[in-house]
């Protein structure tokens, strides 16, 4: 099992560090810093590695990701999750959870109330694949930055008392001190997903490790990206990580 570190950078004033998650057949990017960091470089995307075709419409998806808060739709541990057609993304304390149906049955990702899903060995529906931050703050908090990009309106069943109005959705969240002088980054842009890390005076790369749980097999690809592979057949990209 893998775990993401970061050695060769030091951190002078501060640093950005870049990767991004892909899943097959969708184009996942990275998100440039917030305005109020100076220089802000685009990093270089890599490409999905399979053809678009009709088993892959996410590819065609340019809805932005909105976070959104969890006020009681999803397991308390849950701060923020992302709906999307055939994943769900949700935001712990301890890590990213990222909750996929298979290629043939994409709905079933959005019905996922759950990000602890664990089909057995014969099943091909939802499969969670789990990144964990290793060592970091315990204390670390995940909070919305800047105000709501829109609000969600819940219905579900007949129960008024039940239902949920003007639940708050970012385009932005923020992972506060999760390790030491560094912030973690989460945002999107044209339905695309990314993270990123900043690190100020002080804090030190070296300390930034994350791993994967539940994937069926992991490689790395000639370039330095991670290729994950679920049990449910699902493909996954991490891209290698750049400093900036």
């Amino acid at each position: 099992m893998p775990v993401l570190n970061w050695k060769n950078c030091r951190a002078q004033h501060w640093i950005a560090i870049v990767a991004s998650l892909t899943l097959t057949g969708c184009v996942v990017a990275e998100k440039k810093p917030p305005s109020s960091i100076s220089p802000q470089p685009t990093p270089s995307v890599a490409r999905p590695t399979a053809p678009m075709t009709a088993r892959t419409p996410l590819s065609t998806t340019s809805m932005p990701l909105l976070f959104e808060k969890n006020q009681g739709q999803k397991d308390e541990r849950v701060s923020f999750f992302v709906r999307h057609p055939g994943y769900n993304l949700f935001l712990t304390e301890k890590s990213i959870v990222t909750v996929l149906s298979s290629s043939s049955n994409k709905s079933q990702g959005n019905n996922a109330r759950s990000f602890e899903t664990r089909p057995s060995a014969s099943s091909t529906s939802a499969v969670a694949l789990h990144l964990d931050f290793v060592n970091a703050n315990s204390s670390a908090t995940v909070r919305a930055v800047g105000s709501p990009a829109t609000f969600v309106n819940l219905y579900e069943g007949n129960i008024q008392s039940n239902w949920k109005r003007k639940v708050p959705s970012y385009s932005q969240v923020r992972y506060d001190k999760l390790y030491p002088d560094t912030d973690m980054w989460l945002s999107s842009a044209n339905g695309r997903l990314s993270y990123y890390f900043t690190i100020r005076a002080g804090g030190n790369p070296e300390v930034i490790n994350m791993k994967f749980k539940r994937a069926q097999s992991l490689k790395l690809d000639g370039k330095g990206n991670l290729e994950i592979t679920l049990s449910n057949g699902r493909r996954l990209i991490h891209q290698a990580p750049k400093a900036f």
